[in-house]
């Protein structure tokens, strides 16, 4: 091994040792050994020791930072990051898994190929909703692949070029959240937004602009769907809003570039969007639902939707 790991595994964690347990175990078991595991305990009720994983797991470049208070996953995760020596940067979940080649394949793929500068890694899932969560991961990833047609390269992965903005405006993009690339790089694109609910995607969309990507489409990174994400009607809303907030912030920045086609598509989604909230919340808020709808105008005036006005007042 070289004095400073090839590559660093941020895993932010909180009231989950079990869990934990079960991510290091993963990363034990990586084919690529030169890493180092960096561990952050978003406060958790009981204290995260290195010097007790260490010696559980057999691990000598592992450290834990402590926050005092939560931070919360995108936070800590940046914490994370700042402590990092690897050449490369990736993330684990706590309540998620590395397959074994995790690792090996993304830095061959971006050790080999000096066209890419990023890779997203496949997702498997596994647990109570595991079926659910493949159901809309293909989903996603059949609205990606239809708007940006990336083209397929030998050992299981594609390339995208800039379509694949475009494509990731238009749908969450799932297989796009579990990124491998170098430390360099991840501070060029920035850090993960902490005020953002839907912070992985906000993060993808930004480098799907500065970095050549590609995705490795075999399910490497081990996702587990155990009732997360499956809540209430407030939470669905709070994704939309959520998605609303990055690709306004998104739109305030492409607005300072030439790029006339991206403003417009990200003009156009943000008016769906928009749209979507109006008609999510009719029956419960009218005023709410009509100040959605002119937002939704506002960024894409579009006739069709005035007839939704004859339904407020109807209803």
């Amino acid at each position: 091994m070289s004095k400073k790991p090839l590559i660093s595994i941020v895993l932010p964690t909180h009231n989950r040792p079990e869990l934990l347990n079960e991510a290091i175990e993963s990363v034990c078991r990586q084919t690529l050994q030169d890493y180092e595991l960096i561990i952050v305990d978003d406060a958790s009720d009981s204290v995260v020791k290195a010097s007790e994983l260490k010696k559980q797991f057999n691990i000598s470049r592992l450290k834990v930072s402590r926050n005092s208070v939560s931070q919360g996953g995108a936070e800590s995760k940046n914490i994370g990051v700042s402590l990092a020596n690897g050449r490369y940067i990736t993330f684990l979940d706590d309540d998620d898994k590395l397959a074994p080649e995790y690792l090996q394949q993304a830095i061959n793929l971006l050790e080999s190929e000096a066209d890419i500068e990023l890779v997203f890694m496949g997702v498997a899932w596994f647990g109570a909703n595991a079926l659910r969560g493949e159901n809309n991961y293909n989903a996603a990833i059949t609205t990606i692949f239809d708007i940006a047609k990336p083209y397929y390269c030998q050992n299981h992965y594609y390339m995208f070029e800039h379509r694949l903005t475009f494509a990731l405006l238009e749908a969450i993009p799932m297989a796009f959240q579990r990124p491998v690339t170098s430390l360099k790089k991840f501070h060029a694109v920035g850090n993960y937004d902490k005020d953002c609910f839907l912070w992985d995607c906000d993060w993808a969309l930004r480098a799907s602009v500065q970095a050549k990507c590609a995705l490795i489409t075999e399910g490497l990174y081990c996702q587990r769907v155990d009732n997360q994400g499956y809540s209430s009607a407030n939470r669905d809303l709070e994704q939309i809003h959520s998605a609303i907030y990055f690709k306004e912030k998104f739109y305030t920045e492409i607005k300072r570039t030439n790029n006339k086609a991206l403003q417009q598509s990200v003009k156009k989604v943000l008016a769906k969007n928009w749209f979507d909230v109006a008609y999510f919340v009719k029956k419960d808020n009218k005023a709410e639902a009509l100040k959605a709808w002119y937002k939704s105008q506002r960024y894409n005036l579009d006739l069709k939707r005035f007839k939704f006005l004859f339904f407020l007042v109807l209803y």
